[in-house]
């Protein structure tokens, strides 16, 4: 059986009309709308737990030798700071430093 109007079947949230046809639910018109969130294309966040720093990286534009150069670097600086290196996740992949 088809899915069109007059089946017998309506959307999600529908209610069907006198006359078979589909409307959209009242509740659903008034619901408020996500709004659109313009993710930044580079993103990083630190939580420094006992004295080790895990950071996790979002940076889509990075190649495999980028990443190695990163993790170098982040891990000389945390050594230089007084910290020891914890996790390293790049764009959701753990990479050991």
């Amino acid at each position: 059986m088809s899915s069109g109007e007059g089946s017998g079947y309506a959307a999600p949230g529908a209610r069907l009309r006198q006359d078979g046809g589909a409307r959209p639910d009242a509740r659903a018109e008034r619901a408020p709308r996500p709004q659109l969130v313009a993710w930044p294309r580079v993103n990083v966040h630190a939580v420094l737990r006992d004295g080790a720093a895990d950071v996790w990286v979002r940076d889509a534009s990075l190649g495999e030798s980028s990443r190695r150069r990163l993790a170098a670097a982040l891990s000389a600086r945390l050594r230089e700071a007084g910290l020891r290196p914890g996790g390293l996740f790049l764009n959701g992949e753990e990479i050991p430093y």
